[in-house]
This record gives structure tokens, sequence and C-alpha cells, in this order.
């Protein structure tokens, strides 16, 4: 067994054992400037807890073979661990990455989780390569029109790229970050995930219908819509303009009022209707917004009118729509978009 170590906020020397040590930084910024950590020998775990932009200047580190960051800075945020020896894993965990830039950086494996992100890039091994298996899992939370930051990995055994993200603003569209991956001698497989993309956004829509009155009416006849029947009582009969005239500016539940050559019968139901447009031509707009209605308005009766124009109504739509791809590597093997997979071997390479 190994020794527990808690870290302070003053300067701390730690020397490990021949077991798996655990040095706990898991008080916020314990881990800090000039600290000196020897892990010893065994498989050792340092665990830092930080609100800093970065990791500490001056501290040494070695023989420490797990290193696992949790940071809460909003923000940008850099963890370069490229001068600590003997490290074999480093995972940083953002809880608030937002627009800030997340940069990691290790010769030995790495593991990125960053929830909370909006147009922050994620950067791994721009300065120093990873040697060791790349985990990024990066959560998007979008409310408008956002393009997420970039994922961009330089190294890495196997890497794999998960981004999600959700929008729930209507009528927006949340574009993901594009994702480079850039393989070395060591890279065996490449995996990058993107949310599925979803329809286009759009707007709210409450249906309505555009309906031509044109034509002419004879006595008795009878044109009946939504609920609302009028009969024609003129021996000359109404003109198109007339019916029009008649059906103008109803609210919902309307009775009448009766024409000076025609009746009303019935109740306008589930529709408005708006001013005259084009001499002959009424909108009825329906009283359920931002839905497409089972049955389309309709009109019957005996008399002939020249027709009724649908727009069905639906909810807004917020969008998600995927980034774009590129992916070099010597001996790639690609596993592109929500599961289907190109397999390039040999020497090839993929960019997209």
């Amino acid at each position: 067994m190994g020794q527990k170590t808690p870290l302070t906020t003053g300067l701390d020397t730690v020397a490990g054992t021949s077991g798996n040590d655990t040095i706990n930084g898991g008080t916020l910024n314990t881990f800090s400037a000039f600290d000196s950590i020897d892990g010893g020998a065994g498989t050792d775990t340092l665990t830092v807890l930080t609100d800093a932009a970065t990791l500490p200047g001056g501290v040494t580190v070695k023989n420490v073979e797990n290193i696992n960051v949790n940071t809460s800075v909003a923000g940008a945020f850099t963890a370069n661990a490229s001068a600590y020896t003997g490290v074999q894993s480093l995972s940083v965990t953002a809880s608030n990455q937002g627009a800030g830039a997340l940069t990691v950086d290790s010769a030995s494996g790495v593991t990125v989780n960053s929830s909370a992100a909006t147009t922050g890039a994620i950067n791994v091994g721009a300065t120093t390569a990873a040697t060791g298996a790349v985990s990024v899992a990066k959560v998007i939370t979008g409310a408008g029109a956002v393009t997420g930051g970039a994922v961009t990995v330089k190294g890495g055994t196997t890497v794999s790229t998960t981004t999600t993200a959700t929008n729930s603003a209507a009528n927006t569209t949340v574009t993901q970050g594009d994702v480079t991956v850039t393989g070395t001698a060591v890279t065996t497989s490449v995996s990058v995930k993107q949310t599925a993309s979803t329809a286009a956004a759009a707007a709210d829509v409450t249906e309505f219908a555009v309906v031509d009155f044109g034509g002419t009416a004879a006595q008795n006849s009878t044109v009946i819509v939504a609920g609302l029947t009028l009969t024609v009582t003129d021996a000359g009969g109404m003109t198109g303009a007339e019916i029009a005239a008649a059906f103008a500016n109803l609210a919902a539940g309307a009775t009448g009022p009766n024409p000076a050559k025609g009746t009303f019968s019935g109740t306008l139901t589930g529709y408005s209707t708006g001013a005259v447009a084009n001499t002959d031509q009424i909108t009825f707009t329906s009283t359920t917004a931002n839905t497409n209605i089972a049955t389309d308005l309709a009109v019957t009766g005996t008399a002939t009118i020249t027709g009724v124009t649908v727009t069905q109504g639906s909810a807004a739509v917020a969008a998600v729509t995927a980034g774009a791809v590129s992916v070099t590597d010597v001996n790639a093997v690609i596993d592109r978009h929500y599961g289907a997979t190109d397999d390039r071997r040999n020497g090839a390479s993929l960019k997209r």
C-alpha cells in the first residue's frame, strides 16, 4: 500500500514510497508554485483542484504516473505537464469552459472532458504531442447562433473525440466546432463523433389559409367555412368581393353580422379572419398557435369559389449542425460521423 499525502497552500515537499501513493491537491489551489513532488516507485496519482488560468509554475513533479486536474475557472485554462517526468496519463476536467481555450500538453496519454463550452477551443499536443491514448469529450451548450470552438489534437496512440451539442433557442443554429487530428508514427486509430445534425432552424408558424372567393354565388346558395355558413338571400346573388367582405375581420366564435345580401348561421370555429385582400381574398388564421392542424381548412356549400391555399403550422426548430473534420495519419482508421467507418491503412491519409 502507498501513502496518502494532502497538499497545502504553502510550499510542499513530497517523497513517495514504493507503493501506490496518492498526493491529494483536491482542496482548491493547494497544488501551488514551488511544490516538489516525487512519487517514488509504484503507480502514483496526483489530484489537483484549481480555479486558476493555468497550472502553477516552478513546480517539480516526477515519478507520478497519473495526474487528474479539475478546473472550475470560467474561460481559458492551460495544463502543461510537458516538464513533468514519468507521467503516463494526464486527465483534465473543465466544468466551466465557455469561450476560453483549453490547452493541454503532456508526453503521455491525455483525457479531456469539457462541459458548458460555447466558442472555446480545445487544443491537445500543440506544444508536446501526446504519446498515449487521447480522449476528448466536449459538451457545447448553445442558446442561439453559436459556432463551437475547434478541437485540435496532435499525437496519441489512439484518438477519440466526441462533441455533443444542444441548442435551446428556436430559429437559431448551433454549429459544432471543426475537429482536426494530426497523427504521429504511434497513432493507430482515430474516432471522431459529433451530435447528429437536426433539421434546419425555423421560426414558429401559425397555420393559416388564404380563401379566394372569386366568382358569383346565386340566391339560396351557401358558403361554409370553419363552421360558419353564409346563405345568399338576394335575388341577384353575391359577388366574390361581397362574400369576402362578409367574412372579413371576424373573431373566432363569431356568428355574424349578416351582410346586406345574405345571412349567417353557425359559429366561426378554430379560426379568425383578416381584412379583404386582392378584391376577394380573406386570410383565415388558426387559433392554435405553431401547430400543424390535422384537418386543413376547406370551403364547402353549394356555391363555387376559386380555391383555398393552406400554409401549414409548425413549432420553431433549434438546429444543430456538424463541424468540419480533418484527420491526417500515416496509419489512419477513421470512424467518422455517428458510427460510419472509413478504413484507410497502409500509408493512406484522410482529410475532410
